[in-house]
Order: structure tokens, then C-alpha cells, then sequence
């Protein structure tokens, strides 16, 4: 009897991972002025509300895509990108957001002679940040800055101009207090609760 010996071949599947030392896996987010913060999650469905809670949970690699509307608001993002992975804000394809840096006043009341008045929760102080004496405040309607109430009444409406002034018709002292005569000067004083006065000697 003979025995015949087959030989088998065996083979030996090796496979091999590289992986980087840093992999990016990128996320796109969304921001809609009728999104939400709080029950949103960041998708085009379902946006996030403001610029500021997007950069709060977009890493390195995101994309945030902000869709048309108006946003008053700082946006501080925490978290860094890199060259290589940057955090990109930007709009969405065929729309244009703004971001501005001025509030809505509203409760306005009039206070005659076709002058209104709103409160204002907070002052922006350019000049000197530390005194709270100097606001910077600036007031827009359609577009175009308004002038402050003040008098006499200002009629250039070029914001670098030089302002009119008054000359005043007498002034007296009594005690601590300065009292200003002018015959033009006829509002009611409750009008002028709270204004600085400016006097050129």
C-alpha cells in the first residue's frame, strides 16, 4: 500500500491601521434667528440660536454655518482651532447674516415737541472705560445716526460737524448752585432730569 503526503498551504493575512497622530473628524453647525439654544441641536433642522452657543460646542475642524438675520450679540468662542484644523464661521451658502453691535430700544414715550424717550439698561464708555461720566452712546433710526436731545436744538445732521452752541443771556451763583438764564431756554426742567451740562468759560 502506499501513502501519498499532500501538502497544504497555509497563508497568513496580515492587515495593518496607520493611524495619524491627530485625527479630525469635522461637524457643521447651524445658526437661524428661530433656532433655539436649549432644545436645538446645532443641526440645519433643528439650529442653535446665537453665534455664542455654537463656537461653545464646536471643536477644532467645525464649521458653523450662520443663516440670514440679524445677531446682537459677543461672541467669545473657548475653544481654540489650528492651522490644520481651523473652527470656520461662516454664512450659509446664499444668505447674508449681520451681526450688529447695537440693541432695540423700545418703550419709547414722548416727552413733546416731537422728542422721545427710551431707558437704555447699560452705558458704552469709549474714551475713558473706567468713568462711567463719559458715555459713547449712539442712537440709529433707518440706518442713520441720530443726535442726543440737547440744546440748542442741533439741525446739522453730519455727525462730525462742530455743534452748535448757545451763549447764554446771565448766570448767577446761589449757594453751591449756578442758575443759567436764557431767554430761548424754555422746556419744563423735568424734561432735563439727568443731562450734563457743558460750559465753554
Amino acid at each position: 500500500m502506499e501513502h501519498t503526503l499532500r501538502r497544504s498551504t497555509v497563508c497568513l493575512v496580515v492587515f495593518i491601521w496607520l493611524f495619524p497622530a491627530e485625527e479630525v473628524y469635522s461637524s457643521n453647525y447651524f445658526v437661524s434667528p428661530v433656532g433655539n439654544d436649549t432644545s436645538g441641536s446645532g443641526s440645519l433642522a433643528e439650529p442653535f440660536k446665537t453665534i455664542q452657543k455654537a463656537a461653545t460646542v464646536a471643536a477644532p475642524g467645525d464649521t458653523v454655518f450662520i443663516r440670514a438675520g440679524t445677531y446682537r450679540e459677543t461672541v467669545t468662542p473657548p475653544t481654540n482651532g489650528s492651522s490644520g484644523a481651523p473652527i470656520t464661521f461662516q454664512n450659509y451658502p446664499g444668505e447674508t447674516p449681520v451681526i450688529s453691535g447695537a440693541d432695540v430700544l423700545t418703550n419709547w414715550t414722548s416727552v413733546g415737541n416731537g422728542v422721545f424717550r427710551a431707558p437704555m439698561s447699560w452705558d458704552y464708555n469709549y474714551e475713558q472705560v473706567s468713568d462711567t461720566s463719559f458715555p459713547s452712546n449712539q442712537v440709529f433710526l433707518d440706518g442713520r445716526m441720530l443726535t442726543l436731545l440737547r440744546w440748542p436744538k442741533e439741525t446739522n445732521l453730519d455727525p462730525v460737524a462742530n455743534p452748535r452752541d448757545a451763549l447764554i443771556d446771565s448766570s448767577s451763583v446761589n449757594n453751591s448752585n449756578v442758575i443759567v438764564t436764557d431767554a430761548e431756554f424754555t422746556d419744563s426742567p423735568a424734561r432735563w432730569v439727568g443731562a450734563k451740562v457743558w460750559i465753554n468759560l
